[in-house]
């Protein structure tokens, strides 16, 4: 990156706590790369929003406006308003953004799960997620690895990508850019493309074309299909 800017380069006029809000962050963001998006010169800007994590504040512009069903805690109700109005400012962004630059490539995403309280809290209150790690289905371990993400290529709009690993992400943005030259953000993807694999301490989660996750954790029980993600 040949500048960053972080919390005292902005102008902290919409807080939610010590949060400053996603509606503000991009508002300045885009007065700041505006100008450039008309230039010859690709740019690529990488914002990280902050708003969003523990334990979920808003300020009083921003009033609750959804409810959580009895039982699931005042976390869970929090996040949600969270949600709620990230999701309305991003899109404000990104409609905003594609008007200026109808070509650009936008990529969204979430880096983790929410935390919502001790040992997966509200997860194991919903039955999403077992009160134990040892417990985990395949279907749960593949809820404790996915993350929301979006990709734009331009006009042509939103991809289908599937359940894509990070680490496969850089090749697919030198791809959209028409960019084939071999690099080490390539290194790591596989060219067939029939195998996406996770790792986590101690197993791995994979998906093959069809979606469904296998977790490879070991031991005489291991599927077949864990030979191929072992040797990867």
């Amino acid at each position: 990156f040949e500048e960053y800017w972080s919390e005292h380069d902005f102008q902290l006029d919409d807080m939610n706590r010590e949060f400053l809000s996603d509606a503000s962050l991009y508002r300045q963001v885009l007065e700041r790369v505006g100008p450039q998006l008309n230039g010859a010169q690709p740019v690529f800007n990488y914002v990280l929003t902050y708003f969003g994590h523990l334990d979920y504040p808003l300020n009083a512009e921003r009033p609750p406006v959804v409810k959580a069903a009895a039982g699931q805690g005042a976390m869970v109700e929090a996040y949600a308003n969270t949600v709620y109005y990230k999701s309305r400012e991003l899109m404000a962004f990104v409609r905003e953004l594609r008007r200026r630059d109808p070509h650009a490539i936008i990529v969204m995403l979430g880096d983790h799960l929410p935390s919502l309280g001790w040992n997966h809290g509200g997860y194991v209150e919903s039955g999403l997620l077992a009160p134990n790690r040892g417990e985990f289905t395949d279907a749960m371990f593949r809820t404790l690895v996915s993350t929301p993400m979006v990709v734009i290529d331009g006009r042509r709009g939103a991809l289908r990508t599937g359940d894509l690993p990070m680490y496969a992400l850089p090749g697919l943005i030198l791809d959209l850019l028409g960019d084939e030259r071999d690099s080490m953000l390539r290194f790591v993807a596989r060219s067939d493309d029939e195998l996406r694999i996770r790792p986590l301490p101690g197993v791995a989660v994979s998906f093959g074309r069809g979606g469904e996750p296998v977790v490879c954790r070991g031991g005489d029980e291991t599927p077949a299909a864990c030979e191929t993600s072992a040797a990867w």
